[in-house]
């Protein structure tokens, strides 16, 4: 039994497999090679590119949109307009940048430009993304203070160390201290 739901517009290239009980708002696109596990819902103008996988029960709100060869486990939410690069793995064990991730947070805007900023707590320290910028906490900072924007350092400082530090209180190991 298949119980798939589509709504209007949608676009699914070559070779995706979709399993049961998945629906489709309107105008989402799937590329090539994409797979979906049991009971997933996606939203309306969602894009997924090619090689992408969704386990069972997820939920994509609308105008998301997914590189290549994304993962996603189970029962995971992206809420609206969300973007994600290519190659990332959600679930225990989530690794992006090359680091493994304990926590993750967005801050948008900090200095006015409308920039994001990403802070991955990970297994060794802190990383920050902001545009081409990619390193440590205190490479961001320097770098920032080289530029004169104290209120970059401080904002983006400040919420790094809070989320480190809870992290450490409330024992959030994502999943790398368990054998497989």
């Amino acid at each position: 039994m298949s119980n798939k739901n589509f709504g209007n517009g949608n676009t699914l290239g070559d070779r995706n497999t979709l399993g049961d009980r998945n629906k489709f708002g309107d105008r989402n696109t799937l590329g090539d090679w994409n797979t979906l596990g049991y009971g997933n819902t996606l939203g309306d103008w969602n894009t997924l590119g090619d090689w992408n996988t969704l386990g069972d029960r997820n939920t994509l709100g609308d105008w998301n949109t997914l590189g290549y060869g994304n993962t996603l486990g189970n029962g995971n939410t992206l809420g609206y307009g969300n973007t994600l690069g290519n190659g990332l793995k959600f679930g225990k064990r989530f690794s992006i940048e090359g680091v493994r991730v304990l926590a993750l947070m967005n801050m948008s805007n900090v200095d006015g430009s409308g920039r994001k900023i990403t802070i991955i707590v990970h297994t060794e320290g802190i990383k920050i993304r902001a545009g081409c910028f990619s390193g440590t906490l205190d490479e961001f900072c320097a770098k920032a203070l080289e530029e004169g924007k104290k209120r970059y350092t401080k904002v983006v400082r400040a919420a790094s160390e809070a989320l480190q530090e809870d992290v450490i209180e409330n024992g959030i190991t994502g999943g790398w201290d368990e054998q497989f």
